[in-house]
């Protein structure tokens, strides 16, 4: 038979106290400032995401860039328009995005990153990218609305 006794575990070190976290900055201090942008990390090889592949609308899109400077990340967020209800523009879960997105999004080594920003330019045309503190990496143009499928009405 089998006494039960109560096995005391024995602790090498003692715990140094609470840890706390470094970062202490509100993750939303971004909301006052105004955005910069970085094109380093976009993705110039694809056949349809490709910034550098859009030579028809690239002046556009410099200009409606721009018009965001004028702005905050907070305002830019809010902004609304169009037949959409809601924000234009937002974040997306990449996981929601199409296969081909979510397969090119790995290729591109950004899998650390679970959403990505949607930067409405007009009804159908983003850009999408990293929203950091107030820098947006761009990634992708998306012309056609493709990267993330959005919900037809009344269907």
């Amino acid at each position: 038979m089998s006494k039960n006794k109560k096995k005391k575990v024995k602790v090498s070190e003692k715990p140094k106290g609470i840890k706390e976290a470094r970062n202490t900055e509100n993750p939303e201090s971004y909301y006052d400032k105004t955005p910069k942008w970085v094109f380093k990390d976009m993705d110039v090889e694809h056949e349809r995401w490709s910034l550098q592949k859009c030579d028809n609308i690239y002046p556009y899109i410099i200009e409606k860039m721009k018009d965001y400077e004028g702005m905050t990340w907070g305002e830019i967020i809010k902004a609304t328009g169009g037949r959409r209800t809601g924000n234009n523009n937002h974040f997306e879960n990449v996981d929601e995005f199409i296969k081909e997105a979510q397969e090119r999004w790995i290729e591109l080594k950004l899998e650390e990153y679970s959403e990505a920003f949607s930067l409405r330019l007009t009804g159908t045309h983003r850009l999408y990218g990293i929203l950091e503190d107030g820098t947006f990496r761009v990634i992708w143009y998306d012309e056609d609305h493709e990267i993330y499928k959005s919900a037809k009405r009344h269907t």
